[in-house]
């Protein structure tokens, strides 16, 4: 064979070993492009679909005793962005004990973003640890993970505390995450470890771990607050052992996770300053596709960051993110197969370079008592220009107890609201540059909002149970009948008899449930639901908690008294007591609610006040007599009103909405046989009213002089109950001294709690000056604000002073 047919031959061949090779390049690229393609649009219909609200609560303190009042700031922001969100008009607050059984719950007002409000710590309470979380309505359609939550220490000082029971051996807690979620045959991974007592707070301890025949495969020791990591590389022929030894010699032994025998490994580098690099690794068992691809998405609060496609050799591949593409805060790094499955995730951890600057300057370093205190705040950002800033103050004796450690409204929203569980010493996240600590506790505390399976798959998410408040308190409840079947399409009416009339419709849907939107429901009231009775008989309204029922697990930390503590506990008792002897009218005065005081149907046609004219033995009399705007008629026993139509000048052929306090009455022969004597007044529309889903020919409305229904015999259908509705505001009591007989007044003034402002906004140059007077108590004080801009920049500070010599 000659040198020129050899050459030919060659290219030959060489030529039908390029074609396929090249096309499955091409069918490669395709793919790669198609499946980024349907990630990124599909997560991005889910984020459009799914607004993410996020609330942080600032409180006065963490350490509290039965009698004394929990103040309370609210921030109520987007998910996303962290820009302060108007669209939910209500708040759910709750204290929650160490098995989520609710102790105490109250609704608040939001407007602008922002809500403020307190509670009261009745001596009911036993001492312990609690949990304070907070939510709106439209939250409750998502996992309660995502509520705010943190966790409070109340001490009953005039109750014994529960008994704690301890064994003679330290139980502990231990959890194994391999990075990525699971441990590969073959594949060296890193695995995270959080080991912590019962109160839940981290240990000290050594560890080692034994594969099945004992061997020593890796030691490890925790980093920070019981969470560190160690490295080694299992076999699918091996189970693994963790050995831990405490401080004390205490052994105890834990199981890791099984060995998958197929997989991905994924594991994050952050060596270099402006990159992060994934390694991944695979150990795949088939061959197809050909060409293995493999995804990577990175998402920092469902923004994505990165989406990219690469082709697995050897079963490796590496990707690259640029820090300057990731958002502030936890991002989530989520590994896909080449069918577009989620195998593998971690979350990351970018700094904050854009933060809200607060500084605080008092006139003095030390003040007498009962002396004025001056303190200038300013706002800046990072670049020192001012940043007008919505904050909130406390300012509160440092008494040295021993309260559990909380973050800030800056660690809140970028570190602990995207993790799952208690974080222990949550400032010490943000406070410091321990990138190791942060990485470990991403490992160990990961969590998701939403699910990437129903995402791929395109499952159109179900309509929402809960509905955002826009205009106030939504009341939910179901209208059933005998056999507890609901009923669809009846009128139901809600009313809150008083001398201010207001009444609320809904028409009930095909699950028989109804829905009143209450504007301007503040305060316990009545409440009475019914429907039309001379359209429906038999039936039931069922009125629903407006609370949440599902809790996140949330670890409380054991509360155990410390002997140190009995004379602080008992100096600051003897405070609470002389406040509550002295200024307890003070400390219980609540701003009136200003609102709207005209009926719900505005200004009447005709108003008959019946003070003002004979008083007539029967209703019958009255209004055949003087009040011309309501034609009486009888027919077969029963009474029927006409209205005139003023508009059109004639009158109405149907019964208008007659009313008593606000409440509908369908009876007429019931009203009519109603006590004229005690009705204030009579008000009558003359024209069609629109209300809700309902049009009525004309209202009739009757107010009797206590506005409590005077006796009127209730249907005995309809549902009464006292409700409560949003909190009405307290003010906080500050004393002012700012004459000398107020300095030498005899009267103790033994407030723990100096200042509380949650509406202070800073100006156009960043200022805002307060000003309060100290009490009778010395020591240290500690201020501390919090807040966030329009922009989402959110800080806070913490500054001192002290009292006496």
């Amino acid at each position: 064979m000659n040198l020129i047919l050899l050459k030919k031959i060659n290219s030959v061949f060489k030529g039908i070993l390029l074609l396929p090779l090249s096309l499955c390049l091409s069918l490669s690229t395709t793919a790669q492009k198609n499946g980024i393609d349907t990630l990124v649009k599909r997560f991005d219909n889910h984020r459009k679909n799914s607004l993410q609200e996020k609330l942080y609560v600032q409180l006065d303190r963490s350490y509290y005793l039965t009698g004394e009042i929990l103040w309370f700031k609210i921030y109520y922001i987007d998910a996303t962005f962290h820009k302060p969100l108007d669209i939910s008009k209500v708040a759910y607050i709750e204290i929650l004990n160490s098995e989520n059984h609710v102790v105490l719950q109250t609704k608040v007002t939001l407007a602008n973003g922002f809500g403020d409000g307190s509670i009261f710590l009745p001596a009911s309470i036993s001492s312990g640890n609690y949990q304070v979380r907070a939510y709106t309505n439209w939250m409750q359609n998502f996992e309660p993970e995502g509520f705010f939550r943190r966790a409070i220490t109340i001490v009953n000082t005039f109750k014994e505390p529960e008994a704690i029971t301890t064994s003679a051996a330290e139980r502990y807690e231990a959890q194994f995450f391999p990075e990525g979620g699971n441990l590969v045959n073959g594949l060296k991974c890193k695995v995270a470890f959080r080991v912590t007592d019962s109160k839940g707070n981290g240990v000290e301890f050594t560890g080692e771990v034994h594969d099945q025949n004992k061997n020593i495969v890796a030691t490890f020791k925790p980093h920070k607050f019981g969470i560190g990591n160690f490295t080694f590389t299992p076999s699918i022929n091996q189970t693994y052992t963790a050995v831990i030894v405490d401080s004390h010699g205490s052994i105890a032994t834990y199981k890791l996770p099984v060995v998958n025998d197929e997989g991905y490994v994924m594991t994050v580098q952050d060596s270099v300053e402006s990159q992060v690099t994934i390694q991944v690794q695979a150990n795949r068992k088939t061959t197809e596709p050909v060409v293995p691809l493999v995804y990577m998405v990175v998402n920092t609060r469902q923004m994505i960051a990165l989406a990219e496609a690469r082709i697995l050799q050897n079963g490796k591949t590496y990707f690259q993110i640029n820090k300057k593409d990731l958002g502030e805060g936890v991002s989530q790094l989520t590994l896909f197969d080449d069918k577009l499955q989620p195998v593998a995730e971690r979350l990351y951890f970018k700094r904050p370079e854009k933060k809200l600057m607060i500084q605080m300057l008092t006139d003095l370093p030390v003040y007498e008592k009962r002396r004025k205190v001056k303190v200038e705040i300013t706002s800046e950002n990072n670049f020192h220009k001012p940043e007008p800033a919505n904050l909130s103050i406390a300012i509160v004796r440092n008494d040295s107890l021993s309260g559990i450690a909380r973050d800030n409204i800056l660690s809140y929203l970028l570190l602990t609201s995207e993790l799952k569980g208690r974080v222990e010493s949550p400032e010490y996240y943000l406070n410091t540059q321990d990138n190791k600590a942060i990485d470990n506790l991403l490992l160990t505390h990961g969590w998701r909002r939403f699910s990437w399976n129903k995402i791929i798959m395109g499952i159109k998410k179900p309509t929402p149970v809960y509905i955002p408040e826009f205009n106030g308190h939504i009341i939910n409840g179901k209208i059933i009948d005998g056999s507890g079947q609901p009923i669809a399409g009846v009128s139901t009416y809600l009313s809150t008899p008083g001398k201010n009339i207001q009444l609320y419709t809904s028409r009930s849907n095909e699950q028989g449930g109804v829905q009143f939107e209450m504007k301007y429901f503040f305060g316990t009231k009545k409440i009475i639901a019914q429907a039309e009775t001379d359209k429906i008989s038999n039936y039931r309204i069922e009125i629903k908690d407006p609370f949440c029922n599902k809790f996140a697990t949330f670890t409380m930390p054991g509360f155990l008294p410390r002997h140190e503590d009995e004379t602080r506990l008992l100096e600051r008792s003897v405070a609470l007591q002389a406040q509550d002897i002295y200024h307890n009218k003070k400390v219980n005065n609540f701003s009136t609610t200003t609102f709207d005081s005209v009926s719900f149907y505005g200004k009447a046609d005709e108003t008959y006040y019946l003070e003002e004219y004979t008083r007539f033995p029967t209703m019958e009399d009255v209004l055949r007599e003087y009040v011309p705007g309501v034609l009486v008629r009888k027919r077969k026993d029963n009474f029927y009103f006409r209205v005139p139509d003023i508009l059109n000048k004639t009158i109405f052929k149907e019964n208008p909405l007659v009313l008593l306090d606000g409440l509908p009455v369908f009876d007429f022969n019931k009203i009519m046989a109603f006590d004229p004597l005690k009705i204030r007044k009579l008000e009558v529309i003359t024209r069609k009213y629109y209300l809700g889903y309902s049009s009525f020919q004309g209202v009739v409305s009757y107010t009797t002089y206590g506005g409590d229904l005077g006796g009127f015999e209730l249907d005995p259908q309809s549902i009464s109950l006292d409700y409560e509705g949003l909190q009405q505001r307290r003010e906080f009591y500050s004393p002012k001294y700012e004459t000398q007989k107020q300095i030498e007044s005899r009267i103790p003034d033994q407030r723990n709690l100096l200042y509380w402002n949650p509406s202070i906004t800073t100006d156009k140059s960043g200022k805002y000056q307060i000003e309060f007077y100290i009490s009778d108590m010395d020591g240290d004080f500690e201020i501390e604000v919090q807040g966030i801009t329009k922009n989402g920049l959110a800080g806070s500070a913490k500054s001192s002073f002290k009292v006496g010599k």
